[in-house]
């Protein structure tokens, strides 16, 4: 019967020997849930941490393009209209790098001469990937609308500021399948460890302790992440990992 609970065990896997006997002998498919319990917290509280960041990196984004559009634009029959008929010319305010153009004047009319992945014609929309292909949208001649940057504006910072909602379930469906893979490898050099140690331990125990033997690691990355230094340590990490699953194997070793 198991003798601890999955929250306790998230801080006894720093260093108790116990748990680890425990996970080998005792846990089942229990060890899965307990690694998306783990993951589901840590991810919890990185969603504080994002979701301001992309909240503010998103409104000066937008602050910074807004007051360089069209007051509205119009489109009726298919056909844009601005106030003034006149190339509305859209840059960034760090590299002053053109990233769209707004021409209704036909100044502009195709991306051949224009260093922009933008064109915005009075019937076209033209537009490159990556510098790559240049494609053209045909505006179809039944739309009908009108656009105000500012309420627009409004309307995308509220639903980015709920983005999190997304983000929270990919982020944690990816990681928990990314956790159960780097398990089961990082178990074949358990199994590798365990057979020239000569601890009785199989592979499908292994897998169990190397999930539980990644939690270390998880909250260790989780807390330098909520620091802004999320990929500097993976080998560090690596090696930590690999060094709680000898120890979890160890643990296990009944000569001891």
């Amino acid at each position: 019967m198991k003798q601890y609970g999955w929250l306790k065990a998230m801080y006894m896997s720093f260093y108790s020997r116990q748990l680890y006997r425990d996970v080998a002998q005792n846990w089942g498919l229990g060890t899965f849930f307990y690694l998306f319990l783990l993951l589901a917290i840590c991810w919890a509280v990185l969603m504080f941490r994002i979701q301001p960041v992309i909240n503010l990196a998103s409104a000066q984004a937008i602050s910074e393009i807004v007051p360089q559009l069209p007051e509205t634009i119009i489109i009726k029959e298919g056909k844009v209209t601005t106030p003034e008929n006149k190339p509305y010319i859209i840059r960034s305010n760090d590299s002053k790098e053109v990233i769209g153009i707004i021409d209704t004047s036909g100044q502009y009319t195709d991306l051949e001469k224009l260093k922009t992945p933008l064109l915005i014609t009075q019937d076209k929309v033209i537009y490159s990937e990556n510098h790559d292909a240049v494609k053209t949208y045909k505006i179809h001649s039944s739309l009908n609308a009108n656009f105000v940057p500012t309420q627009v504006k409004d309307v995308i910072l509220k639903v980015i500021g709920w983005l999190w909602i997304i983000l929270f379930p990919i982020s944690l469906i990816g990681s928990f399948f990314y956790r159960v893979l780097q398990s089961i490898l990082y178990a074949i050099l358990g199994k590798l460890y365990a057979v020239i140690a000569n601890i009785s331990v199989s592979y499908v125990e292994i897998v169990k302790l190397t999930m539980v033997a990644n939690t270390p690691t998880i909250i260790i990355s989780t807390v330098l992440a909520w620091r802004g230094m999320w990929f500097h340590y993976s080998v560090l990490f690596f090696v930590l990992s690999i060094a709680y699953v000898i120890f979890a194997i160890g643990a296990n070793n009944n000569k001891i």
